[in-house]
């Protein structure tokens, strides 16, 4: 499986850049790891612990900031 590839200015992959962008307008994790990231074949305990980890990412947490911000 390839990785995705990382912004160099932000740090950041195209779908953590769409997670923080729909956690701050949604406010709900599990909905925002669900419009960013392909879920259909997983179980909603894994989009949730997925979730909960991408919002204790040190590099993530300066892109919700940004949204917050705008």
């Amino acid at each position: 499986m390839a990785r995705a590839a990382i912004n160099k200015e932000t740090g950041v992959t195209t779908q953590q850049e769409r997670f923080a962008a729909e956690y701050v307008k949604t406010g709900r994790p599990s909905v925002a790891y669900r419009r960013a990231y392909k879920t259909e074949n997983m179980a909603p305990s894994t989009y949730y612990a997925e979730a909960n980890r991408l919002l204790n990412n040190p590099i993530l947490a300066p892109r919700i900031e940004h949204y917050r911000k705008i």
